[in-house]
């Protein structure tokens, strides 16, 4: 009865939270649904965080709308629905300042006034400025009354401070009020220096030049900009020292502007342009490609207006092409990274300085026009492509010029019309524009009061179903408790019921598995003895591969020994001969009479020489026969014994120097005089085998080859095994020490390494691996145990 009572306890517990926690989760399930959306179906994505929002509204857990709120406040700005956006900020810092002891919490401060910045951010970008300071003021009352109270000037707070009155003076800036834009501006950056925030104050720096330049007041404008510099270069940051710079070089290029004076004017742009320069030097054109194509265009514009002031036609010539060139560099950027914005303004000054030149040749060089119609269509194009106006209309323009100095006046009346109509429509839209807005205007006074009073409404009809809602409640309660008694009889009856089921049928699933059981017990007993018969017989067979190897190792061995003992004896039978005939020969003078001492002495020597000959001959037969009998023996028995590596290895390399010379190849040995108590005949069964994988598949279709083995006694017995034939393919080396593996089957059934792989592994207690490169060679490394004498 316990489970059963924590059942009942369960059901009541899952009913209360139910109707909560599944509101819950549909708004996560619902706001993660609209993260996948990307922003191009931001339309699906904004309902769906509409409905996360209304649901929002009703769910009683405050902790659970804190952190959806600000979720809900940032989704909405990405996808552009800013007031919704602004709306979910202002709710989330309103429900962490309603929280007990909240307003004495630094950490929830801060978070607060980062809301309400946000708000007023938000605010700035609508262009309701006043509201955007209601927000920042709000943000501001919130670190004073933390400051006043607990009395700490923290670094977060101050940072905050500093944040907030540089967005106050942005919007009054907005406003046009600059002088009330310097002060906030100023506030910022007394902020900013009491905590030695850098970055804080080079924004204050550039802001309240920009202030200044506004006001015309370029000297001032100028003294904040060297003075955000330094803060730039003290940052060691290229890009705010690159910003820095161009900002000097517009400023004074605008002064230059308002000069009457033509000397001044001009000086003024070589320092502009100076600061351009300087500005290039400190950005890479690769990390920031926008960025370096608009002071592109700035020089251009200095270049261009310099060459204005210039009386010299030469010299306009220059900086008119200087220009150009700007112009182009920067056009080919834009569209390298599809700035169509970019590349309409660049062609359009680009087709518009080629018309100068032109007519700064004396309209000679028609090559020229040609250039200035590739760009004013480029301008046109792009212009289009963005529907901006007043780019087609000056491209048109261009582009009407350009082909009435080429002669095709067909083709030079269309684009007449064309700037005729874009100027037109021009005048259209602006009339239609003001008159829109004043509608809009209109409407939105019109909705806004028609809101105010649907809010007073809305009022009233919430706390209508308020009422109607704790009723409904009560009455809920009242069912659900008889349902939950008729809920927990059911449940008990089903729980027993299918308890008696469920043990039938396992019982009877249970004599079925015994039945199973005992036949699997059969057929695996079979099934183990047909696999011992297997594996008796590839144990077999594979003894006798190996001792079929063995034999044929041995038959390579006696070959190779034949062919070096050929030449001893074939010399030893030739002499012998040779002193047999001498011999008659001296017989026969000898019974003539006719011997001399000269004779006899020749015939001496003669006998001493061939003898000395037959002598070292038989010597080497029986060395190199001694040599075969002893590695004869070796290969067929498996006994360990004490032997000199090196010496022992020089005799199985004389053994194939038959098949070397065959494929012309040579065996070098490279090795100290190392002396072990292993199984010799086992490395000779390892080296042969490996020598013929050389031979036979490494050196096939090439002219020379070398072999070479390298032993070195270090902690183990290493042993280096390379050639320089046709490597191993990529595909065989992975199972190149398997059965059967080879590369060609004619030459062999690939069962050598295999051979050599156990040899290594299961007699000598080794290891073995191999690299091989193709057209390069192979190499083979095994490593033995101490197996010192």
């Amino acid at each position: 009865m316990k489970a059963y009572t924590v059942l009942l306890i369960l059901l009541i517990g899952f009913y209360l939270n139910a109707h909560g926690s599944s509101d819950t989760t549909q708004i996560i399930e619902t706001f993660n649904k609209a993260q996948n959306f990307r922003i191009e179906k931001k339309d699906s994505a904004l309902l769906l965080l509409r409905d996360c929002y209304n649901r929002l509204n009703q769910n009683p857990d405050v902790n659970f709308k804190k952190k959806y709120y600000s979720k809900l406040a940032y989704s909405f700005y990405g996808y552009g629905d800013l007031k919704t956006s602004r709306t979910c900020f202002n709710k989330t810092a309103s429900l962490i300042l309603s929280e007990a002891d909240s307003v004495n919490t630094i950490v929830n401060i801060s978070k607060t006034c980062d809301y309400y910045e946000n708000c007023g951010k938000i605010s700035n970008t609508l262009s309701e400025f006043g509201e955007a300071r209601k927000y920042f003021n709000k943000s501001l009352h919130l670190i004073d009354s933390i400051q006043k109270t607990k009395k700490k000037e923290t670094h977060s707070l101050n940072a905050n401070k500093g944040s907030i009155y540089n967005n106050i003076g942005t919007s009054f800036l907005n406003e046009g009020a600059f002088d009330l834009a310097l002060e906030n501006y100023q506030s910022a950056l007394s902020t900013y220096e009491s905590i030695l925030d850098t970055a804080g104050i080079y924004n204050s720096h550039i802001n309240i030049g920009l202030i200044h330049w506004e006001m015309k007041n370029f000297e001032k404008a100028a003294i904040y900009y060297n003075k955000a510099l330094l803060m730039a270069k003290a940052q060691n940051s290229n890009n705010s020292i690159s910003a820095c710079l161009n900002n000097l070089g517009i400023l004074y290029y605008e002064k230059s502007q308002k000069q009457q004076d033509t000397v001044y004017e001009k000086t003024y742009i070589d320092t502009a342009l100076i600061y351009y320069k300087k500005s290039l030097e400190y950005i890479s054109k690769e990390s920031n490609l926008n960025y370096y194509a608009g002071t592109l265009v700035n020089m251009g514009i200095a270049y261009k207006e310099k060459a204005k002031l210039s009386c010299e036609k030469s010299i306009q010539s220059d900086l008119f092409n200087s220009a150009a060139d700007l112009y182009v560099e920067a056009n080919d950027l834009y569209a390298s990274i599809g700035n169509i914005n970019g590349v309409s303004l660049t062609a359009g000054n680009i087709s518009a300085l080629y018309l100068t030149l032109y007519d700064l040749s004396g309209q000679k060089d028609k090559s020229l026009v040609q250039e200035s119609v590739k760009y004013g269509l480029k301008a046109y194009n792009a212009g289009k492509e963005i529907h901006a106006l007043s780019r087609v209309e000056e491209a048109s323009h261009q582009l009407y010029e350009a082909y009435e100095y080429l002669g095709n006046y067909k083709v030079a009346l269309q684009y007449a019309k064309e700037y005729i109509i874009v100027q037109d429509s021009m005048f259209f839209k602006e009339k239609t524009e003001a008159v829109a807005e004043m509608e809009t205007k209109y409407q939105t006074e019109k909705v806004q009061h028609k809101n105010e009073k649907l809010e007073q409404q809305k009022l009233l009809d919430q706390e209508t179903i308020a009422r109607q809602e704790a009723e409904k409640k009560k009455q809920m309660y009242a069912i659900v408790g008889v349902l939950l008694v008729l809920v927990v009889v059911i449940v008990f009856s089903i729980v027993l019921f299918r308890q008696f089921r469920a043990k039938r049928k396992a019982y009877d699933e249970l004599e079925i598995k015994n039945e199973q059981i005992l036949e699997q017990k059969d057929e695996i007993t079979a099934q183990r003895d047909q696999l011992d018969k297997a594996l008796i017989t590839l144990k077999s067979t594979q003894e006798q591969l190996i001792e079929s190897e063995k034999m044929a190792s041995l038959g390579n061995l006696v070959a190779g020994v034949a062919h070096e003992i050929n030449t001893p004896v074939g010399i030893g039978i030739t002499a012998s001969t040779a002193l047999i005939e001498e011999t008659k020969q001296f017989a026969d003078t000898y019974r003539t009479g006719k011997m001399t001492k000269t004779d006899f002495q020749n015939y001496l020597q003669n006998m001493y020489d061939t003898g000395n000959l037959i002598s070292k001959n038989m010597q080497r037969t029986g060395n190199l026969i001694q040599t075969f009998k002893q590695i004869s023996t070796d290969q067929q028995t498996e006994e360990s014994r004490e032997f000199n590596i090196k010496s022992y290895f020089e005799d199985l390399i004389q053994s194939f120097s038959r098949e070397a010379e065959t494929k012309k190849a040579t065996i070098d040995l490279h090795s100290e005089d190392i002396v072990i108590n292993s199984y010799p005949g086992v490395f000779a069964l390892v080296l042969s085998h490996l020598v013929s994988n050389s031979l036979v598949h490494g050196f096939r279709n090439t002219e020379k080859g070398i072999i070479s083995i390298k032993i070195e006694k270090k902690e183990k017995l290493q042993i280096q095994f390379s050639d320089n034939g046709n490597g191993i393919s990529h595909d065989l080396l992975p199972s190149v020490f398997e059965p059967f593996t080879t590369s060609n089957k004619q030459l062999g059934a690939g069962l050598g390494l295999n051979i050599v792989y156990n040899l290594v592994k299961q007699k000598l207690n080794g290891d073995i691996r191999i690299e091989s490169i193709i057209k390069a060679g192979t190499t083979v490394f095994i490593s033995i145990p101490d197996c010192s004498a």
